[in-house]
């Protein structure tokens, strides 16, 4: 604290030394106005020229290096913003360019539609889906008291909305039409995760559903989707799991064995 005050007090003494001397602060004082604060000589005199002249540069040096810097900054980031942006429009272009995996744009019935059309294709090829999801499922509890599906069972599911034709009518009133179900985008993203081996409980209720509207139809060739569909929903209804919000909505993509 004493020292604190002694330096205090040496720089009052060092001011009042500095001050030019002569009476007057107003604007006409010899003085006043007329003495440079810089230098404490006139304002006109060559010292006070010099020193403004050496200000000057250093502010002008220091403005071109601020300048420079910022310049430097805004290309680096507008570097790293094209690298963020090419990075980003790959991704993108991968969700709109017909690649495995499921469009990002779920309000466009073509896309999905058509992403679904490929995976269901995908996996009428072959029978690898249905190993996998017995493997997957094989320790897995049912509402029906058993354990796991069987090779069978998931056959008959997938054969049901993948690829037979059945009798298709509605409840709006459009005539009937023999053949198969409209690829589905959600459907088809389930049975991805029951080959993945992550299934969600609404993917296993879908699994139930197929496997008992399957069963209705071999059981009765002519009956129509309606009667088949309300019977599997007393099964497993998987309608009440999509409107209540339980699937998942992942962009899963369908090219799992590759």
């Amino acid at each position: 604290m004493r020292r604190s005050l002694k330096l205090l007090l040496l720089l009052g003494v060092g001011l009042l030394m500095a001050k030019p001397k002569g009476g007057g602060d107003g604007p006409d004082g010899p003085d006043g106005n007329d003495i440079d604060p810089l230098t404490g000589r006139p304002k006109d005199s060559a010292e006070r020229e010099e020193r403004l002249n050496f200000q000057g540069k250093n502010a002008s040096t220091e403005m071109a290096e601020v300048h420079d810097t910022a310049k430097t900054e805004a290309e680096s980031g507008r570097a790293a913003d094209s690298t963020s942006q090419a990075s980003t429009t790959d991704q993108t272009d991968l969700a709109y360019t017909g690649g495995a995996i499921r469009p990002r744009d779920r309000l466009d019935p073509d896309q999905q539609e058509q992403w679904a059309s490929e995976a269901y294709d995908y996996f009428t090829q072959n029978n690898r889906d249905i190993d996998a999801i017995a493997e997957n499922l094989a320790d897995f509890p049912r509402q029906n008291g058993q354990t796991g599906f069987t090779p069978e069972e998931i056959e008959i599911a997938k054969n049901n909305f993948m690829s037979d034709s059945h009798i298709i009518d509605n409840s709006w009133g459009d005539p009937p039409r023999y053949g198969r179900f409209d690829p589905d985008p959600e459907q088809a993203s389930a049975w991805i995760r029951l080959v993945n081996g992550n299934p969600s409980e609404s993917d296993i209720v879908l699994l139930e559903h197929e496997l008992a509207e399957g069963t209705y139809f071999q059981n009765n060739p002519d009956a129509p989707y309606s009667e088949a569909h309300n019977y599997a929903n007393s099964i497993a209804n998987w309608q009440n799991e999509f409107d209540a919000g339980n699937v998942p909505q992942n962009r899963e993509r369908y090219d799992v064995f590759d």
